[in-house]
């Protein structure tokens, strides 16, 4: 009797591992198909996210650069500038620049400043912007910047052309960088009628606009 139930047991066990084993198989292959066409999907998400993201970024970019390039069309086009390059030693020309840069300046709110550099190096104009008003710096505070990368660019530029320089960081006074201060510069050449070079427009924009 023992024996009989012990070979009924072999039987079915047998049988179990007959019919069990194959399934056990297959579920593990459609498991593993399942997985992988899950892991699959996962990559076409993220790539899509990943592609949307950067279509996004590109046209802030865009948008950011086409309002840069308007600015210093604006600036470049208008009398109060083109009277200033012919007569820059006339108080009420530069008067009028200042006033358009600040008008610009707290328009926009997204310059750190506006700047007209000379061909030595010196800074002829300079509007600050801070809490969205502007703010002019007077002439015995204007500064030489000759030395500096930007203005070397600056110098090797012909007419149409701009300079976009590297993000420059601002740090405090323990070296941790404020992003609030931290600018990239546009640098645009300056020429008068007779397309002799009289220096230099610096737009310093604040480059955590880049994140709104």
């Amino acid at each position: 009797m023992i024996k009989k139930q012990d070979k009924q047991m072999h039987q079915v066990l047998k049988n179990f591992v007959i019919i069990f084993i194959p399934i056990l198989i297959i579920v593990m292959i459609l498991t593993s198909l399942y997985v992988r066409m899950n892991i699959e999907n996962e990559k076409s998400i993220i790539k899509i996210k990943q592609m949307n993201t950067a279509e996004i970024v590109n046209a802030n970019v865009k948008m950011i650069f086409e309002g840069i390039n308007s600015d210093g069309s604006i600036i470049l086009n208008s009398n109060e500038l083109n009277l200033f390059i012919k007569e820059n030693s006339v108080t009420e020309n530069r008067n009028e620049v200042i006033r358009m840069f600040s008008n610009i300046g707290s328009n926009k709110k997204k310059y750190n400043s506006i700047r007209i550099i000379n061909n030595d190096g010196f800074e002829e104009i300079r509007v600050n912007y801070q809490n969205g008003k502007a703010q002019p710096v007077a002439d015995s505070a204007l500064q030489f910047r000759g030395n500096q990368y930007y203005f070397l660019e600056g110098m090797k530029l012909d007419a149409a052309q701009i300079y976009i320089s590297p993000l420059d960081m601002s740090n405090d006074n323990n070296g941790n960088v404020k992003l609030e201060n931290s600018v990239i510069r546009f640098i645009i050449p300056l020429f008068n009628e007779n397309n002799e070079k009289k220096g230099m427009l610096v737009l310093d924009y604040l480059a955590q606009n880049l994140l709104n």
